[in-house]
C-alpha cells in the first residue's frame, strides 16, 4: 500500500472493560475514509458470551463509539 492509498483509510480501535469489570478488551476495525467525528466511526458488534457479558443464548453486543 503506497502513501495515497494509506489515505484513502482510517483504522478505528474500540476498547471496553468485559463482564469481569477488570479486563479490557479491544478490536481494531479498517474503514474507508478518513475519520472527522465520532459519528464516522459504525457500531460493530461482538459476542458477549465469550467475555462474559452476555448469555449464550443471546450473545450478540453492539459497541457504540
Amino acid at each position: 500500500m503506497d502513501d495515497s492509498t494509506a489515505k484513502e483509510y482510517s483504522i478505528v480501535e474500540y476498547l471496553w472493560i468485559d463482564g469481569s469489570g477488570v479486563t479490557l478488551r479491544g478490536k481494531t476495525k479498517i474503514i474507508k475514509g478518513p475519520v472527522k467525528s465520532i459519528e464516522d466511526c459504525p457500531v460493530w458488534n461482538y459476542d458477549g458470551s465469550s467475555t462474559g457479558q452476555a448469555p449464550t443464548e443471546d450473545s450478540e453486543v453492539w459497541l457504540h463509539p
